[in-house]
C-alpha cells in the first residue's frame, strides 16, 4: 500500500481543478492501463509521461485507488486506468515548471563514509528552497 495514496489524490484533484494543462509521470505498473495502446518501447521500464489538456483529456474520475479517465492517443480516445501508486511526478511544464512534486527518491549509490563527510557541519544541514510565496 502506497502511504502516499491519500496527498496524491488530494494534490492530483487539486492540480486538475487549478490549471488548464499538467503532466503526470507514470511509472510502469501492473494496474497501469493506457487503452488498447498500453505501454510500449521504453515506456515499459522508464514509464511515460501523460499531457493533461484541454483537446487531450476528458472524463477525468478520481477513484479510491485509481484515477480513471478518457485519453487521446493518435486522434482515438481511449480509456486509462492509473493507480495512484504508479503516479512518479506531477508538474505544469516540462521546460520551465512553475511547480513539481516528484513522488519517487532515485536510487544513489551508498556513499563511504570519509574523515570529511563524517564530521563537517555543512553535511548535517538539510537546505531546502521552497520558493516565494505568491
Amino acid at each position: 500500500m502506497d502511504s502516499l495514496k491519500p496527498f496524491k489524490k488530494e494534490l492530483i484533484g487539486s492540480v486538475s481543478a487549478n490549471y488548464l494543462k499538467f503532466f503526470m509521470h507514470i511509472s510502469p505498473h501492473p494496474g497501469v492501463v493506457i487503452g488498447r495502446r498500453g505501454l510500449v518501447d521504453e515506456e515499459k521500464t522508464r514509464g511515460i509521461v501523460l499531457v493533461f489538456g484541454p483537446q487531450s483529456y476528458r472524463d477525468f474520475r478520481m477513484e479510491d485507488s485509481f484515477i480513471s479517465v478518457t485519453m487521446k492517443f493518435s486522434g482515438r480516445w481511449e480509456e486509462v486506468f492509473i493507480p495512484y501508486e504508479a503516479v512518479a511526478a506531477v508538474f505544469n511544464d516540462p521546460v520551465s515548471p512553475e511547480f513539481i512534486v516528484n513522488f519517487r527518491i532515485p536510487e544513489k549509490k551508498a556513499e563511504q563514509p570519509t574523515e570529511e563527510n563524517r564530521t563537517s557541519p555543512e553535511n548535517k544541514i538539510i537546505r531546502h528552497d521552497f520558493g516565494k510565496k505568491k
